[in-house]
């Protein structure tokens, strides 16, 4: 349970790695949702539309090459 209530705190608080887009005429965002989530602001008044398309590809996968987002931090000094 405690790691579920960390887990859900730092989705909802942890913002290092996050884009905030001004929208202009002819604007295009592009993410990839296999390792992204995306979350809406509210603080616009103006009327919002949007189109999702999605393509057909290769799964992600566990590279042995890479290390975890846990390790990550932990080589950076990171601990808790």
């Amino acid at each position: 349970m405690h790691a579920d209530l960390f887990t859900a705190q730092l989705c909802m608080n942890n913002f290092d790695c996050s884009v905030r887009f001004r929208w202009e005429a002819g604007s295009v965002a592009i993410w990839d949702n296999r390792s992204t989530l995306h979350s809406a602001t509210f603080d616009y008044t103006e009327e919002r539309s949007g189109d999702r398309a999605s393509s057909i590809g290769e799964l992600p996968y566990l590279s042995n090459e890479g290390i975890s987002r846990t390790d990550g931090l932990r080589a950076q000094g990171v601990s808790w």
